[in-house]
């Protein structure tokens, strides 16, 4: 069992998760590490940062565009220049989940 993402990457998954907080106005539920980061076999300089950001509404094209931006400042201090893959799920009480591309 891996001792826990790296250092780095939890870094960096804070640093999108609150710009990602303050660009979705009150939408973010949560906010998911997944993949290799998780699973011990991130590789620097070669792995992505998988991160899953749960949203209790739809997130309009021009809030999107807004958090892409926002993280656009992150791309030169992210982990061994890793690529960030971005989903956001909505979930609503007593309805079923969507899973929505977002990676800017």
């Amino acid at each position: 069992m891996p001792d826990g993402p790296p250092g780095v990457v939890l870094d960096y998954a804070r640093a999108v998760t609150e710009r990602a907080r303050v660009s979705l106005g009150g939408r973010l539920r949560a906010a998911c590490l997944h993949g290799s980061a998780v699973l011990g076999g991130w590789t620097p300089g070669h792995s992505d940062v998988d991160l899953l950001l749960i949203t209790d509404d739809d997130v309009p094209a021009p809030v999107l565009a807004a958090l892409a931006a926002a993280l656009a400042g992150l791309n030169a201090g992210d982990p061994g220049d890793a690529d960030l893959l971005m989903h956001y799920a909505v979930c609503r009480a007593g309805r079923p989940g969507r899973l929505r591309a977002a990676a800017p």
